[in-house]
Parts: C-alpha cells; structure tokens; sequence
C-alpha cells in the first residue's frame, strides 16, 4: 500500500486524486498548499492531512511517493527534494523544463535508489499499447508518415500560466511533448523497439506578444524513412488526433490523449487497409484514465524497479532533448555577451548571483544554462551558505566538475559584521580558497566597512594578498563614497595596487530602507557621477529590487516585510507601472525591464541576477535583448514621458 502525498493539488491533481481514490496504486495521505490558508484543500480531500507548504509534505515520515503537478518551472525543485527524502516520485510532463534538468533529477533518482516516473498518462493507457501492437505486427505495411497533434485555444492572459515565460508558458512544453513523444513511440514500434528518436528535426510556430510560442509544429525524420508531422497550440484549436500512414493503410485514433475520457468506457481505433472496408477496434478501459499510470507506479516501487516501461528514463530524456530542439528553433537563448572593464578584462554582462542555489544538482541547472548563454561571472561570499559556507563549496564544485574555472571570473567577498577585521579577512580569505578549490580569487571584495578601521589597514592587506597572487584584483561592497575615495588616496599616495571594483545597490527601484544592516546604493547622483568619471566597474546586487519586479510586489502584497521595508514607495510603484507598460511594448517581464534599465546605464556595471529556477534565469537573458530608447530611460526613471521617443 503506496501512501501517496501530492503537491499541487488543484486542477489535474484533482483528477489524479479521484482516480488514485478507485485504483490499486495506494492511498491519497497528504496534500500540500503552496503557502497560507488551506480551506479548499480540506474540503477537497477530507481524507487526507493537509500541508502547510510544500517542504513540510516532503519532510512527512509517513509519505512514500510523492505526485508533482505544479507549474512546469517548479517540477526539478520539488522532485528534487522529494529524492533527497528518499521519497518515489511520480511528476507531471514535462518532467522538467529542459533535457539538461531532466538528466540531473534522474542521475539523483539512480542514486537514492528511488523510482522516478514522468507522467504521461495516455503511454500507460491501454489503446496507446494497441496503437503500438498494430504497427509492430505490420498492419498497414512498412509505416511512412505520422501526424500527430494536440491543441487548444485558451484566452489569453499574460499573467496565466500557460502565457508567462516565467512559469514555462507554451505550447510545445505544455502539450507538445505528447504528440512528440506519441511519434517517437511509433517510429520505434516499427522497428520493434520501445522508442526512437528523431535524426533531424525541423520546427516552426509563432511566438506571441508574452514571449511564448502560441503554436507551433515540427517534421521529424527518422532512420528508415519514417517521417511524422507534430503540431500543437495553446491558441489555436487542433484536430487532437494520431493518423498513422503505412505502405498498405492507415490507422486513427480520433482520441488518442484521453481515450474515452478520465473514467472507464470505451475508445476506437480505425484500420483502413487498402481495398478493405475500415475494421472499428473497440479498446475497453476498466479504470479510469490516470489510474493506469498509478497503478504502473506503484507495481514498480513494489518491484524494485527505479523506472517504468511505458516512459523509460531513455524515453523521458530523448524527448525532453527533442523538444529543447524543437523550441530552440523558435525562441533560442539570446546569448548573454561580454564587455571589457579594466583591471579585470573579459567578463559577461550579467554576474550570477550563487546565493540561494540549494545544492550541486540545482547549482549545475543554473549554472550550466548560465555559462552556456555566455556568462562567466560568478558572485559568492564567505558568508554565503552560513555557517559552512556551502556555497563556496558548490560553486568550486561546479567549477571543477565543468573544467571551466579558467574561463570563469569569481567574485569573492569577506569581512561582514561581526568579523570584520584585517586578521578576520585574512582567515576568511584562506577558507574561501580552500572551499573553492582554487589558488586565486579574481576579484575580492570587502564585504562591510568597519569604521573603526583605518582604510589604511585594509588596504594594505589587500595589496599583500594581490602581490602574493591569492587575488587578481580587490574592491568594497556597501562602502560609503566617502570612504572608498579615502582607500583609494591611500592607496595612490603609498604605492599600494589600487582598487578594481566596487559593488552596491544598483537598481531601476530605490532602497527606501537597507536590505540588511551596512547595505549602500549607487544609484544616488553623487555616485552615479563618481562612476562615471573614474569608469569603476560596478558588481550590482539586487539589480531587479529582490522580486520588486514581478508580482510578489504590490501595494496589497504585504507578506514578504523586507521587500516591503527595502522597496515599498510611492515612487517605487511608479517606476514598476511604467516598467508593466514598457514590459507590454517590448513583450517581455516587468523584470527584465528593469534588468534592461540598468543594462544601459554610461557605466561600466555588471548586474547580479540570482535565478532560482531556469525559467527565472531566462526571463533575466531577455533583457540583453532589450534596446531601450533615450526616451523610454529617461520615461522609467522619472517619468518624463516623450511620445515620439516612445513610438
């Protein structure tokens, strides 16, 4: 008896629920809310406990298998963290948000011993095994073409789930990977093997004014002449159905997502041979639609067995890689590009910000998708990770791993209250050294000022450090103008390597009070010009105001106090309204707008972004494809609308 927990549990998750209630597959234990009140979902599943966040069902002793169906973005972190419990998981399709993820949640699935699945119910369904029977066995001769597709027209809404990039809006990563992975099946029954995977593949679609690909299709070839057409749409209503083509007939299923429907009953599939009257194959279902692949689950965790047939670990990942090449041809990442700052060279135009990356399988998804779009930079501290410094120790890995640390620039920082002394610095600058598993920092910063410290002191330690070769260069973080002015003389008046950087706050959003204690900003005018008449490269954190740019933030979003504390302000919200408008015109985020913002300043600055998800990461990419008139900055900073320059 599998006890099942289930996150995001409204829309499918309802289905699932009802079927799981009828199968033999286990019982439905616990239900996890995202966060806050959950009323619904008692009413809902009487029967099960209810969960206040989705980490506290997770972290429940009394759990087995866990059934995912949030948004697509969501899918790696939560299975993810299903694996590390030791915990089964059944996710929603797509598994995850590219092929990449995919590999490393089922590389982490092998290794806890756990079985992982991919929810594609109709695989598991018994009219797709006939539908396979008929062209394994040669029914209509050797097989020729295959169409296949899956569309419908919702009404559009930006913000919705199936519109936002942010939340893996689309068609092909909604409801493309069935006609494609139905293809795949296909070509390989021919050949009497479980799948096949395409050798060319050609996409095409449209991509609307949100940023995601509205419909789409794609022609596959594959060994042996094999040819399918796909097709699929979030806008645009489809025939939903399989025709298969053979040198002696065709077979179709005239419903072959959903069968007879969610419960039991009765579905046709139609053999048209050549010459022949068209034979009706009735395909009868004694369980409901999503009881297949539960039952399936469960016989596999009873088994021992870490992967189910019907959707293959090899299946799942052929087709995620098929449909990342599928949406590269409509949308491919906009590469992040390079800019040269002095005393430092090379580095990207975005930092990553490695904060808040949880552990080596969700630092590599960011990370590898980053340095892949062209990035280099990496931002990390000796604080970061408290108190092992985790964080360092991922980011080392990473690099190591990859085999890339030459081509990286790492921004290291040390000295944060209440150690904050030249010694202290000393001793964190060794221990990030030994963490990142290198001899050289390329840029260190000071991460606070300590008053009570001549700059003097620090200057001279940091010039030692730089001299010895342990940093490339170093600089301050949340120094006052006056007092890196100060460091600056000293160092020119006593022959010490002067500083290459700084980095504060820099942000379209004003810090109306510090995100933590210590914290400066540089966007004030005293600084701006200071910047800009000495040409110092500027590492900007919180570039995007920590999510002041997305709909976390609003006048009646009041859970989260220091985004209130830090950005909350009349101005502020104006800033955010007239970033949504200028979001509409260029058909991207609020966010990246703001990224955008700074991404045009006359300064030599590189923003710090901290992606969380891929979608996250992408949504920020966009923003180097962003060209913002004179008129449009000057129009989001302060509100000086110009028309024409708008036009």
């Amino acid at each position: 008896m599998v006890r099942w927990g289930m996150i995001g549990a409204r829309g499918i998750g309802r289905s699932v629920a009802a079927a799981l209630a009828v199968s033999n597959a286990g019982r439905l234990d616990a239900v996890a809310s995202r966060a806050g009140p959950a009323d619904d979902l008692r009413d809902l599943y009487p029967q099960a406990r209810i969960h206040i966040g989705y980490q506290a069902l997770i972290d429940d002793p009394d759990i087995d298998a866990v059934y995912i169906a949030t948004p697509h973005p969501d899918h790696a972190r939560w299975a993810r963290a299903a694996i590390g419990a030791g915990k089964h998981v059944l996710c929603e399709k797509p598994l995850c948000m590219d092929a990449r993820q995919a590999a490393q949640l089922i590389d982490a699935a092998r290794a806890a011993g756990v079985t992982l699945a991919e929810a594609y119910m109709y695989r598991f369904h018994p009219q797709t095994r006939r539908l396979a029977e008929l062209v394994r066995v040669g029914t209509i001769g050797a097989l020729r073409l295959i169409e296949a597709d899956l569309g419908f027209q919702a009404r559009y809404d930006p913000a919705g789930r199936l519109f936002d990039p942010v939340l893996g809006g689309g068609g092909i990563l909604d409801v493309g990977g069935y006609p494609l992975s139905m293809a795949r099946l296909i070509a390989g029954a021919a050949h009497g093997e479980p799948f096949r995977d395409p050798v060319t593949l050609a996409g095409a679609g449209h991509v609307g004014a949100s940023g995601v690909d509205e419909w789409a299709a794609a022609t596959l070839g594959f060994a042996g002449g094999i040819v399918a057409q796909v097709a699929c749409g979030i806008s645009q209503s489809l025939g939903n159905r399989v025709r298969l083509h053979g040198s002696e007939g065709m077979i179709e299923a005239a419903s072959p997502w959903f069968a007879a429907g969610e419960a039991p009953g009765r579905s046709e599939i139609v053999v048209r041979r050549r010459g022949e009257d068209p034979v009706v194959e009735a395909i009868d279902a004694d369980l409901p639609l999503y009881a297949y692949e539960l039952e399936a689950m469960a016989q596999a965790i009873a088994d021992g067995r870490q992967e189910l047939s019907a959707m293959s670990w090899a299946d799942t990942l052929g087709n995620m890689r098929a449909l990342d090449a599928w949406r590269a041809q409509l949308a491919p990442t906009v590469p992040i590009g390079t800019r040269h700052l002095p005393a430092i060279g090379r580095v990207s135009r975005i930092g990553l910000g490695c904060m808040g990356l949880s552990d080596d399988a969700h630092f590599a998804e960011i990370a590898d998708a980053f340095f892949d779009a062209g990035g280099n930079v990496f931002d990390t501290a000796w604080i970061y990770g408290d108190p092992d410094g985790e964080t360092d120790r991922l980011l080392g890995r990473w690099l190591r791993s990859r085999g890339v640390r030459d081509r990286s620039v790492i921004v290291a920082k040390g000295g944060h209250d209440p150690f904050n002394t030249p010694d202290a610095v000393r001793t964190q600058l060794a221990e990030t050294l030994d963490r990142l598993g290198t001899d050289r920092i390329d840029v260190h910063l000071l991460h606070r000022d300590n008053l009570d410290i001549p700059v003097g002191e620090f200057v001279d330690l940091l010039d030692a450090e730089q001299r010895a070769g342990r940093i490339g260069g170093y600089g301050f973080s949340n120094w006052t103008l006056d007092r890196t002015r100060a460091a600056i003389a000293y160092a020119r008046a006593n022959g010490r390597c002067p500083p290459v950087a700084v980095s504060q706050n820099f942000s379209l959003a004003d810090m109306v009070q510090p995100v933590w204690d210590g914290c400066v900003a540089a966007s004030t005018p005293d600084w701006r010009d200071w910047l800009e008449a000495t040409n110092m490269p500027l590492f900007a954190w919180s570039a995007q105001a920590r999510g002041f740019f997305t709909d976390r933030a609003g006048p009646d979003r009041l859970d989260d106090a220091r985004l209130v504390r830090a950005w909350y302000s009349p101005g502020n919200f104006a800033r955010k309204a007239r970033a949504a408008d200028l979001a509409r015109r260029h058909g991207v985020s609020e966010n990246a707008i703001a990224l955008a913002y700074c991404l045009h300043q006359r300064l030599p600055l590189v923003p710090i972004v901290g992606p969380l998800t891929l979608a996250e990461l992408r949504d920020s990419l966009r923003a180097t494809a962003i060209a913002l008139s004179a008129g449009e900055l000057a129009w989001l900073e302060h509100g000086e609308r110009d028309d024409h320059a708008l036009a």
